[in-house]
């Protein structure tokens, strides 16, 4: 994702390349506590890819990373539970609801 200048986002991914980024001063996502978002901004990271800087996917792999990585802690403690049946349940019930065929993308 870092490649084509997205951000993870609950529920969807964010297009930082996207024009209406550039000035934006809110983080990548708001509430989340990775490197990424607490120091820098959606218009900035915005100016780093625009400008092709390596930074630009350093930050954002940082923060996909982060969110990667609650993921899989919820995977993990979903297991340990003994709950994981309902947890792929409520992925696959997600997935299908923000489908690019049956809902918001």
């Amino acid at each position: 994702m870092q490649w084509t200048g997205e951000a993870s986002a609950q529920p969807d991914t964010l297009q930082v390349a996207q024009p209406e980024f550039k000035l934006d001063a809110a983080p990548l996502l708001p509430g989340c506590e990775c490197y990424a978002c607490q120091n820098h901004t959606r218009g900035y990271v915005h100016h780093l890819l625009d400008a092709q800087e390596m930074l630009a996917r350093t930050l954002l792999e940082c923060h996909n990373t982060h969110h990667m990585q609650l993921f899989m802690q919820a995977a993990r403690a979903a297991i340990s539970q003994g709950s994981f049946a309902s947890f792929q349940r409520a992925l696959t019930a997600h997935d299908a609801e923000m489908s690019p065929v049956r809902g918001p993308v």
